[in-house]
């Protein structure tokens, strides 16, 4: 496994998947035979207490939303089909908040591409997402 260390959070990745970050905070990665492709990205808000429930819903929209826990960090995630170029397209989207730290996860794939393994993967990277702590 890869550590990834930014400033708000780290997480780990399967040594097999390429990553990429830029300036803005935002984190790409995908395994090597280019199937999907996870993106995180980091903000601040100036909400003492955002919602990550709120939040997803803004970034899916009325795509419908699944919340699968809460606690601290508030979290939410979704999974839902949307349709692209004229493909079908399987998005997993999670939101994770504490504190001022807001975070958005995305993972887009061809449907007719999708791999089991491959959103396992997924979603065991984002299980292990931790907030850096604020010092």
């Amino acid at each position: 496994m890869k550590k990834i260390l930014t400033q708000v959070y780290s997480l780990e990745i399967p040594d097999n998947w390429l990553f990429e970050s830029d300036d803005s905070g935002i984190v790409s990665m995908h395994d090597h035979k280019g199937r999907g492709a996870l993106t995180i990205s980091s903000y601040s808000s100036s909400s003492d207490s955002p919602d990550a429930v709120a939040m997803l819903e803004r970034f899916v929209g009325g795509r419908g939303l699944v919340v699968r826990k809460e606690g601290k960090p508030s979290a939410a995630e979704s999974e839902y089909e949307d349709s692209v170029g004229g493909k079908t397209v399987f998005v997993y989207a999670a939101a994770f908040c504490r504190g001022h730290q807001l975070i958005l996860v995305s993972y887009n794939c061809n449907k007719d591409k999708l791999s089991k393994s491959e959103l396992e993967q997924v979603h065991k990277a984002v299980e292990g997402l931790e907030f850096k702590d604020s010092k």
